[in-house]
């Protein structure tokens, strides 16, 4: 739990229930193919929001927060983040 909290600022962020209820989750729920939908962790309590950190001996390079379930951080920016991370 420890990294949710860093990304809430000490404290769990969490979507509420009308999170499950907008269109753009169930759209991006049905653009995943059968074999990411068999292999989902439905376990657990289900309403934490994640996120992405990427960090270097300076610090965090770059920070993304989710802010509606299963939104992913832009992959082009997390390989620019990396790069900057590692002095390229």
């Amino acid at each position: 739990m420890t990294f949710f909290k860093a990304l809430g600022g000490g404290k769990v962020r969490k979507g509420g229930l009308s999170s499950f209820f907008k269109p753009g989750l169930w759209k991006r729920y049905g653009k995943m193919d059968k074999a990411t939908k068999e292999d989902a962790n439905l376990k657990g309590e289900g309403t934490i929001l994640g996120g992405t950190y990427v960090v270097s001996k300076e610090g965090v390079q770059y920070q993304f927060k989710e802010k509606d379930f299963g939104v992913a951080a832009p992959l082009d920016e997390i390989i620019d983040a990396c790069k900057r991370a590692a002095g390229k």
